[in-house]
C-alpha cells in the first residue's frame, strides 16, 4: 500500500517529478560517460607509459667533438661534473646509466675494415736500394720483414718518405711509418712517430728520430734488443687492430645507438633484468661478426677485456700486460644497422660494475625519465647543465601520442569533477524537493500513527520510480555516446601515429606504433545508474528524518526584553526587501558570497587567459627555429654534402630568414712572399709524382680552409660559444663576409693567434697557401683577424664569396653544411610543406632526393603546446564554469523562493499584487 502511495505521490507532484526525472537522466549520462571515458584515456596513458621510454643522452661538446678517436682528457672531468649535477637534481629522473667502454678481443676475429685502429701504421725492416731521389726526395726500398701492417707488404717494393732523415743506400733499417695513397701501384710509406702513448711509458722507440734504427751499424746484441722492442710494438698493434669495443650497459634500450635505431636486434633477444642483476656472461654482437665467425644465438665466444686507461681507447692495451680477463660469453642477441657499430659488443652490467669501464667517448651517459613528467624535468635539468654538456632526448613517440590523450583527459576530468559536484548538489536537491517540501504530509502521516518505516517506504518508492524511469534510458544513452566518443578517440590516435612531426627534431627517434583497445560494457553504466539511485534514496531517507525531528523554537533574552517592533511594516517593495535582508542572516549572506566568489573567479580566469595568449603571441613572433641538412639518423650537421640546388630550394622558401653554408678544404701553408701569379706559384708544388703524393698526404693531415658566410655556424664553434674575433683596423663582420673588391684575388682571412705567431704574421700581411688535395691550387690570403683556437688545428676562415666566384658553374658548387633559420615559428608549416614538396625527407625516412633535414623546433613546440594546452583548458573550463554558476544561481534562487512560499501566499491573501510580490523578492536578490 505504501509503495503504491509513493508512486501516486510522484504522479501527483508531476512538475517536481518531471524536473527531477530530466535532471537525473542528464546526470546519469554525464557522470557515467565521463567516468568511462576518463578510465579509457587513463588506460591509454598507462599503455603508453609501459610501451615507451623517455631517455636523455648526455654528451660533452669538447673541442674535437664528435671525433672519438682523438682522446680528450677532460671527458672524465666533465663526467664527474655531470654526476655531481645529477645528484643535486636526482628528483628529475628515474635512473642514470653511465656510458662506459673497454677495448676487447674476440678469439679468432681478424679485421681489415676501414675503421680498424692503427690501420695505416707499419712496423717493418726495410732495405734501402737507392740514394735519395733528387726530384722527389724519396728512397727506393724493399720491405724485407713486415712486423705489422694491415694488408701485409712483406717482400714488397715501396717508396719511403724519410721526413728529412738521411738513409744510406745498402743499409737495413727498422722503421715505424704510415702508408698513404700515391700515383703508382707501389705502396707509399712515410716515417712517422708512434702515436700509442704506452710506447713512451714503457721506454720503447716512439719519436721521429727513435723509430729509424740503422741495423747495419749495430752489433748482434743491439740488433736483438731493437728487434725485441719493435716486435713488442708490432704484437701490440696486431692485437689492437683486431680488437672490438666492449660497451657495458645497465639498460641496453637507453643507449643512443638503440634510441636512434642506428642498430636494432635482428636475431635473438635483448638482456633480461636477471642478466643485469647477476652480471651474467652474455653478450650481443653484430651480424657482421657473427657471419665472419659463423656464430649464432646461444653460441659461445671467448671475450677478452682490457683495463681502462688514462689514454685513448686504443692505448689501453699493451702486449706485456695482457688482458685483464678472458671469459666465455654466450650470445643472446645479434644486431644489425650502422656499419660504424659492427665491431661493438654489448654486455650487461650493474651500476657498480660500470666503475670498471673507461670514458673515452663524448657520450657521458643516459638518464631515464618518467614519461608523464619528462618535459618539465628535462627543462629543469637542462638549466642546471653547463653549456659544454648537451642533453638530447628520445621518447620513441610518447610525447606525440600522449599529448592529445592528456589534453582530452584534462578536459574530461574537468567535466567529470563539475558533473560530480553538480550531481552531489542535485542529490541533496532531490531529497529536499521530494521530501522536505512535503514535510507537512510527513508530520500528518506520523500523527496518524504511520510508522517511520512506512513513511520511508513511501518516499523510497517515489524516488525509485523517478530514478528508474530516467536512469535506465540514461545508462543506455551514456553507453552509446561513450562508444562513439572512444571510437573517435581511437581514430584520432591512429592518425597521430601514422603522421609524424615531419622534419622536427622531436622525431629523431623513430616512432613506435602501438595498438589501443578499449573494452566498454553496458554493465558498467548500469552499475553507475544503480549507484546514483542508491544515493538519491539515501538523500530521501535523510530528509525524512529531518522532517520527523521536532523543532524547539528558542526565544532569546533580547527578544523577550523587546516587546515592541523597532521598524514599521508600512512601505513598498524596496523597504520589504531591505527588511528581508536584515532578518535573513546567513540566508542573505549566501547569495552575496557566491556572487562575489563567482565574479572574482571569472575575472581571475579572464586575466590568466589573457596572460597565456600574450605569452603565446610573443613566442610565435620571437622564438628562433633553425634547421640543417643531416644524415639519415639526424645526428650529423657537418660533412653532409649539399649543392647549389639545395641552397636555392631552401633559400626560395617563403619563411626562410637566413641560410648559412660552408665549404671546407685541407690546406698547407707555403710562404709569406706570394708572387701573385698562378703560373709562377703553381711551380712551387712538387713536380715529382712521389713528392706530390707526399705533399698531398701532409695536406690531408693538416688543418682546414673554411669558406663560410658565418663563422659561428662552423663545426669548430657550432656546439660551443661563438668565436671572439679581433679584427684589424677598418675591418668588421660586414666587410669580411661581403668583400666588395678582392685585389689580385687576395682574400681576407681570419686565423688563429697561434698561426699568426708561428708564421710571424701581422695584420694586413699577405701569405700563400695551397688547398684542395684532389687538385692543389695556390690561394693568396690577407690576415685581417684572429681568434683563439678551440682545438689542435689552425683552421683558416675566408668569405664564401670567393668560393662562389671560382665555382662559376652553380652545378659544381658543393657545401659541407647548410644551416638555415626561420623568420618566426609561424612559418614552420609552410617551410615543412615546401621541403616535402621538393622531396626532402625527415630522419629515418627515405625520400626521392635521399637528403634529410632536421628542424630544431622541439623546444618551441614544447613551450607552445604547454601554453595552448592551458589556453584550451581555460576555454573549456570557462563556459562550463559559467553554466555551472548559472545553474547554482538558478538553484539558489529556486530554493530561496520555494522556502518562502508560505510568506508569498500570506502577502497575496493580504492583498499584495503579483508585481509587488515579484519585486519584493527580486530586489532582495538583486542587492545581494
Amino acid at each position: 500500500m505504501f509503495v503504491k502511495k509513493g508512486v501516486q505521490n510522484a504522479r501527483r507532484y508531476y512538475k517536481i517529478s518531471t524536473f527531477l526525472l530530466l535532471f537525473f537522466l542528464s546526470m546519469t549520462i554525464i557522470v557515467s560517460s565521463s567516468l568511462q571515458v576518463r578510465h579509457s584515456l587513463t588506460s591509454f596513458l598507462d599503455q603508453c607509459d609501459k610501451t615507451y621510454t623517455t631517455v636523455g643522452i648526455f654528451e660533452y661538446l669538447g673541442t674535437n667533438y664528435p671525433n672519438d678517436h682523438i682522446y680528450d682528457p677532460t671527458i672524465k672531468t666533465n663526467y664527474i661534473n655531470l654526476q655531481s649535477i645529477l645528484n643535486e637534481n636526482s628528483n628529475t629522473y628515474k635512473t642514470f646509466n653511465p656510458y662506459g667502454t673497454l677495448l676487447g678481443q674476440i678469439d679468432g676475429l681478424e679485421r681489415k675494415d676501414k675503421n680498424v685502429f692503427c690501420g695505416t701504421d707499419c712496423i717493418a725492416e726495410i732495405y734501402v736500394m737507392s740514394d735519395k731521389l733528387d726530384q722527389s726526395g724519396a728512397y727506393n726500398c724493399i720491405i724485407t720483414n713486415d712486423f705489422y701492417s694491415k694488408e701485409g707488404y712483406d717482400k714488397n717494393f715501396c717508396y719511403i718518405d724519410s721526413q728529412g732523415a738521411i738513409l744510406k743506400k745498402g743499409h737495413s733499417y727498422l722503421i715505424h711509418g704510415n702508408f698513404y695513397l700515391g700515383h703508382s701501384s707501389y705502396p707509399y710509406l712515410a716515417i712517422s712517430p708512434v702515436k700509442l702513448k704506452l710506447a713512451e711509458k714503457y721506454g720503447l722507440p716512439h719519436t721521429q728520430e727513435d723509430v729509424i734504427v740503422d741495423l747495419t751499424d749495430l752489433d748482434k746484441k743491439q740488433i736483438e734488443q731493437a728487434y725485441e722492442q719493435f716486435q713488442q710494438l708490432a704484437d701490440t698493434y696486431n692485437v689492437v687492430k683486431n680488437s672490438v669495443k666492449i660497451i657495458g650497459t645497465t639498460k641496453l634500450e637507453s643507449l643512443l645507438a638503440y634510441q636512434s635505431k642506428a642498430i636494432y636486434i635482428a636475431k635473438g633477444d635483448t638482456f633480461t633484468e636477471q642478466n643485469y642483476k647477476n652480471q651474467d656472461k652474455v653478450c650481443i654482437i653484430s651480424q657482421e661478426v657473427a657471419k665472419r665467425l659463423e656464430l649464432g644465438v646461444n653460441d659461445t665466444i671467448k671475450l677478452s677485456k682490457t683495463h681502462p686507461s688514462e689514454y685513448a681507447l686504443e692505448d689501453s692495451f699493451w702486449i706485456t700486460n695482457g688482458f685483464a680477463s678472458t671469459e666465455d660469453y654466450t650470445i643472446v642477441g645479434i644486431f644489425d644497422g650502422d656499419f660504424n657499430n659492427y665491431y661493438d659488443v654489448y654486455v650487461p652490467e650493474t651500476p657498480e660494475g660500470m666503475k670498471d669501464y673507461g670514458h673515452y667517448t663524448y657520450t657521458l651517459g643516459q638518464a631515464i625519465f618518467k614519461n608523464d613528467t619528462a618535459s618539465e624535468n628535462i627543462v629543469q635539468l637542462s638549466k642546471a647543465l653547463p653549456s659544454n654538456i648537451r642533453m638530447t632526448t628520445y621518447d620513441g613517440g610518447y610525447t606525440i601520442l600522449s599529448r592529445p590523450i592528456t589534453e582530452m583527459l584534462t578536459t574530461v576530468n574537468i567535466i567529470y569533477i563539475l558533473a560530480c559536484i553538480t550531481c552531489a548538489t542535485f542529490l541533496i536537491l532531490f531529497g529536499y524537493l521530494l521530501v522536505y517540501k512535503q514535510k507537512v504530509m510527513v508530520q500528518v502521516l506520523m500523527n496518524l500513527g504511520t510508522g517511520k518505516k512506512n513513511i520511508i517506504t513511501t518516499f523510497i518508492s517515489s524516488a525509485s520510480t523517478i530514478t528508474l524511469i530516467s536512469g535506465i534510458p540514461g545508462s543506455i544513452i551514456g553507453f552509446l555516446c561513450t562508444k562513439n566518443i572512444i571510437a573517435r578517440v581511437l581514430r584520432k590516435l591512429d592518425g597521430i601515429q601514422t603522421s609524424q612531426n615531419r622534419f622536427s627534431n622531436t622525431s629523431l627517434a623513430p616512432i613506435t606504433k602501438i595498438t589501443f583497445t578499449s573494452k566498454i560494457t553496458y554493465s558498467f553504466f548500469f552499475l553507475v545508474m544503480l549507484g546514483l539511485c542508491l544515493f538519491t534514496i539515501f538523500s530521501c531517507i535523510a530528509f525524512v528524518f529531518i522532517c520527523l525531528k521536532p523543532k524547539m523554537k528558542k526565544v532569546s533574552v533580547q527578544q523577550r526584553k523587546t516587546s515592541n517592533r523597532s521598524t514599521s511594516l508600512s512601505g513598498g517593495a524596496t523597504k520589504y526587501a531591505f527588511l528581508s535582508l536584515k532578518r535573513g542572516g546567513i540566508r542573505s549572506c549566501l547569495p552575496f558570497l557566491i556572487t562575489f566568489a563567482s565574479i572574482f573567479l571569472i575575472l581571475q580566469l579572464q586575466g590568466t587567459l589573457y596572460n597565456y595568449k600574450s605569452q603565446l603571441n610573443s613566442l610565435e613572433s620571437e622564438f628562433i627555429c633553425s634547421g640543417h641538412i643531416t644524415n639519415i639518423y639526424g645526428n650529423d650537421t657537418f660533412k653532409i654534402i649539399a649543392n647549389s640546388a639545395d641552397y636555392n630550394n631552401i633559400k626560395g622558401i617563403d619563411g626562410i630568414d637566413e641560410i648559412h653554408v660552408q665549404t671546407t678544404f685541407k690546406y698547407l701553408y707555403e710562404n709569406n712572399t706570394p708572387q701573385y701569379s698562378r703560373q709562377k706559384d703553381i711551380k712551387l708544388l712538387p713536380q715529382n709524382a712521389f713528392a706530390l703524393a707526399t705533399y698531398i698526404n701532409h695536406m690531408l693531415e693538416g688543418s682546414d680552409l673554411v669558406f663560410t658566410d658565418n663563422i659561428a655556424d662552423s663545426q669548430e664553434f657550432y656546439f660551443n660559444t661563438a668565436p671572439d674575433i679581433t679584427y684589424m683596423d677598418g675591418m668588421d663582420d660586414e666587410k669580411f663576409y661581403h668583400p666588395q673588391v678582392i685585389a689580385h684575388l687576395v682574400l681576407p682571412c681570419i686565423a688563429t693567434n697561434k698561426f699568426k705567431e708561428e708564421h710571424q704574421l701581422s695584420f694586413g700581411d699577405d701569405f700563400l697557401i695551397f688547398c684542395n688535395p684532389s687538385n692543389p691550387k695556390p690561394i693568396y690570403l690577407k690576415l685581417v683577424g684572429t681568434y683563439k683556437q678551440s682545438d689542435d688545428y689552425n683552421n683558416l676562415y675566408v668569405p664564401m664569396e670567393y668560393y662562389h666566384s671560382i665555382a662559376l658553374n652553380e652545378a659544381s658548387r658543393k657545401y659541407d653544411s647548410m644551416i638555415f633559420t626561420l623568420k618566426n615559428p609561424k612559418y614552420l608549416d609552410t617551410v615543412k610543406k615546401a621541403l616535402d614538396d621538393f622531396g626532402y625527407s625527415p630522419a629515418h625516412e627515405l625520400g626521392k632526393l635521399r637528403k634529410y633535414i632536421v628542424i630544431e623546433d622541439a623546444n618551441y613546440y614544447s613551450i607552445k603546446n604547454g601554453l595552448e594546452q592551458k589556453i584550451r583548458y581555460m576555454q573549456v573550463l570557462f563556459p562550463i564554469l559559467c553554466c555551472l554558476l548559472e545553474f547554482i544561481a538558478l538553484t539558489i534562487s529556486f530554493v530561496l523562493i520555494k522556502a518562502r512560499g508560505h510568506e508569498l501566499t500570506t502577502l497575496r491573501l493580504l492583498g499584495a499584487s503579483k508585481s509587488r510580490c515579484f519585486f519584493n523578492l527580486y530586489l532582495e536578490q538583486f542587492w545581494t
